[in-house]
């Protein structure tokens, strides 16, 4: 009987490293696949706001900063500071 409890025990312990492992993969996976999309296209404009400031180490890049016939302004986020920004709201 203890054998088994303790075989028991080892297996469900296995089990459950082995879907933490799957998980920790598909998270990493997708932040890669993120990334690649957003390569893919060279970057996103989104809206400047306090959260997504134009990013300085475009600065020398003339379409960093562009303004649409509305009047509202986007800067460029390219993927590395996409994950950046990504990554600090996770940690916030």
């Amino acid at each position: 009987m203890l054998a088994i409890s303790i075989w028991n025990y080892v297996e469900s312990k296995k089990e459950f490293n082995h879907f933490f492992y799957l998980q920790a993969k598909l998270l990493i996976q997708k932040d890669i696949d993120f990334r690649k999309w957003n390569a893919s296209h060279a970057g996103v404009y989104v809206p400047i706001t306090k959260a997504s400031k134009p990013n300085p180490y475009l600065k020398d890049f003339p379409e960093r900063d562009i303004e649409t016939k509305t009047g509202k302004k986007l800067t460029l986020v390219n993927s590395d500071y996409m994950v950046r920004q990504v990554n600090q709201k996770k940690s916030s």
